[in-house]
């Protein structure tokens, strides 16, 4: 008699322990789909980001030639106007810096 009140209990431990496993199993999935689902938003967050950023950097661009042109003066490219990146990596956009400048020439007013 007592055994079969064990194997009972033993019983409905067992079908507690695998209905603990199956929440445990949904709630993994869940919580892998919105993992999955932050990543995505998180890349289409990162795409969007450099957009905004690629498009401020060529409204500095242009407004700084269209400066140039007219305070007449006449440059070649300054190499932070071309394409920001260099062996692949991007760098930063740094306009305060004196070296960046070399090569202005003033237009002659003659």
């Amino acid at each position: 008699m007592v055994q079969l009140v064990m194997f009972k209990v033993l019983v409905l431990d067992l079908s507690q322990l695998e209905k603990g496993i199956d929440y445990l199993r949904s709630k993994k999935e869940e919580v892998e789909d919105r993992a999955k689902a932050a990543e995505e938003r998180n890349e289409e967050l990162m795409a969007r980001q450099d957009s905004i950023e690629q498009s401020k950097l060529e409204r500095i661009r242009a407004d700084v030639q269209t400066h140039f042109q007219r305070a007449r003066l006449f440059v070649d490219t300054p190499f932070w106007m071309q394409d920001n990146t260099q062996d692949g990596a991007k760098y930063a956009l740094l306009l305060g810096e004196r070296s960046k400048f070399r090569g202005l020439q003033v237009a002659s007013s003659r």
